[in-house]
């Protein structure tokens, strides 16, 4: 299944890849502080998402490539929108 960057719902409960280095938040939203940052080929468990301004933001454990796991928002486009 694909996610719609319009539609929060559908990013929920899935996995995905982050195709872009971004910036994971404390929070939905550039507004909030950046807890840490991801690169291409982590992986993100979708547990919850919003929308912020017109764009979906999603929150849950991100894998990253040293095998560590932290947790935190980020933008959906920074993610493939195809579930992997």
């Amino acid at each position: 299944g694909d996610a719609d960057y319009r539609d929060p719902d559908s990013w929920v409960g899935k996995t995905f890849l982050v195709e872009d280095d971004a910036n994971v938040r404390s929070d939905g939203g550039t507004q909030n502080s950046v807890i840490f940052n991801v690169d291409p080929g982590e992986k993100i468990v979708v547990k919850k998402a919003k929308m912020v301004d017109d764009a979906v933001w999603v929150q849950g454990p991100i894998t990253k490539k040293d095998g560590t796991t932290k947790e935190g928002w980020i933008y959906a486009y920074a993610l493939s929108n195809k579930q992997n």
